[in-house]
Formats: C-alpha cells, structure tokens, sequence
C-alpha cells in the first residue's frame, strides 16, 4: 500500500505539493463548492487506488469527479474512525 498525503494551512503554501497537479485538482473543485455554499470549512480527502487502474487520466478525472461528489448525497461522521 502507497499512501501519499500534501496539507495546506490556514495561510495557504509557498512551496509545489509532493502529489503535484493532483492536489491543485482536488483543491479546485472543494474550494468550487465551498464558494457556493458561501462556507469555510477543513477537508479531508482520500482516494483508493486500487490494482487495475492503470489509465493515465491525469487530474481531470481527480477533479471532475471530486465535483460530482460534492453535487451528490452526503454522509455526515462524527468520529474520524466512522468515516
């Protein structure tokens, strides 16, 4: 198993993230749906990648898909170990 995390403080960053496009995607597309919900908020993404998903799509399909998730039904946790 690969795990590979990036943050963003309050104050933002001054550096290029270690996972690269496919941060700035993700970031994208909640701060999107952020503006529209007139929120601020702490995310917490997670993507499985499991074997057989060899395609080379690049980070749009991180980002469309992000938007798709976030335009759909929600689950709300109250643990971290819930979700």
């Amino acid at each position: 198993m690969v795990l590979e995390l990036d943050y963003e403080g309050y104050r933002g960053r001054d550096d290029y993230p270690s996972i690269g496009g496919c941060y700035y995607a993700a970031r994208i597309a909640v701060l999107e749906a952020l503006r529209s919900m007139r929120r601020q908020a702490a995310v917490i993404l997670w993507r499985e990648i499991y074997p057989g998903f060899n395609l080379p799509i690049g980070v749009w399909w991180v980002r469309e898909n992000i938007r798709a998730m976030l335009n759909g039904p929600y689950e709300r946790f109250y643990e971290l170990s819930d979700a």
